[in-house]
């Protein structure tokens, strides 16, 4: 499952990954910059959660997610 959301006066998203299956191994779930509504092809992610970097990507971002987890991310131009 994929939400997003836009950031107040900003061209920023955020994007929260959850994986609500009952597999016990981490799926990759991730969404394209076109899905996000994003018009260029490299962003910067930042995962909220860890307060890390996590670098930049081109039209899309994804990362394992364990079962039941969830993941928070800030996506940046």
């Amino acid at each position: 499952m994929v939400w997003t959301a836009d950031i107040p006066d900003s061209k920023d998203k955020y994007l929260a990954l959850f994986n609500i299956s009952d597999k016990l191994k981490p799926i990759d779930i991730g969404a394209n910059w076109e899905q996000l509504g994003l018009q260029d092809s490299v962003y910067r992610v930042r995962d909220l959660w860890a307060g890390k970097d996590l670098g930049s990507f081109n039209n899309r971002f994804s990362t394992p997610i364990p079962m039941h987890g969830a993941g928070l991310y800030k996506i940046t131009k």
